[in-house]
């Protein structure tokens, strides 16, 4: 999905300020679930003036600020608040209210996923709690072949993935997209499991997000909220 989803939710907050704004987004599938309706697709415009926001100041952030809250002060940009991302609109249904959704799965790489036994170990761990699994359509048959006493979303449009994370009580994922969309939402009950080293700093730092740096279930277990 990119890191493009973490700055959404600001992006479509600046489009608010202007008439119409030029977007230019490299991630189509993004661009099209995101745009708000005074937007315009930068490669068919004839204008071409363009606002860039910098990042070069990001590694020096204050920890208790968004990278995006910080990257609007830089560039002498207001923002209230961190805005809740808009979608274009899904086929409307009931959003079901579950005490874990766990996204798994990485579409990026394969060391970033949860193993197989560690997902089952963990969702047995958290059982009777109600458990959401979160995935893409090619992750349906991986799922399905695990004893998960869990309901399975796989393959749902990003508005309904974003109002099921924030309907849960707790959201665990590894580093994927969906954690990019709980990050960006923002989600504050949020565990990354990210063993790996891929995952970069300014993306985890957000107050209410909590990294776990391996597969061990207990360390996942003691990172998640009481509640």
């Amino acid at each position: 999905m990119g890191d493009a989803i973490n700055a959404m939710a600001v992006a479509q907050y600046i489009a608010t300020l202007w008439p119409q704004v030029h977007l230019v987004c490299a991630n189509k599938t993004i661009e099209h679930c995101m745009r708000p309706p005074n937007t315009v697709d930068m490669t068919r415009s004839d204008n071409h003036h363009v606002y860039f926001l910098s990042t070069t100041h990001s590694v020096k952030k204050p920890i208790t600020l968004h990278p995006i809250e910080y990257m609007m002060m830089a560039n002498n940009l207001v923002l209230p608040s961190m805005p809740k991302p808009w979608f274009a609109p899904f086929q409307h249904v009931v959003i079901p209210v579950y005490d874990y959704v766990i996204a798994p799965y990485s579409n990026d790489s394969q060391n970033r996923e949860m193993p197989g036994n560690v997902l089952t170990y963990l969702v047995n761990k958290l059982s009777p709690a109600k458990i959401a699994i979160i995935g893409a359509i090619s992750d349906h048959t991986r799922a399905c072949l695990l004893p998960l006493k869990a309901e399975l979303y796989m393959g749902r449009a990003l508005g309904f993935v974003l109002e099921l994370m924030h309907a849960a009580k707790h959201v665990i994922t590894v580093d994927s997209g969906p954690s990019r969309l709980a990050y960006c939402a923002p989600i504050r009950d949020h565990v990354i499991v990210a063993p790996t080293p891929e995952l970069p700093a300014q993306w985890v730092g957000y107050p209410g997000a909590t990294v776990v740096r391996s597969w061990d279930v207990n360390a996942i277990l003691t990172a998640l909220r009481p509640g």
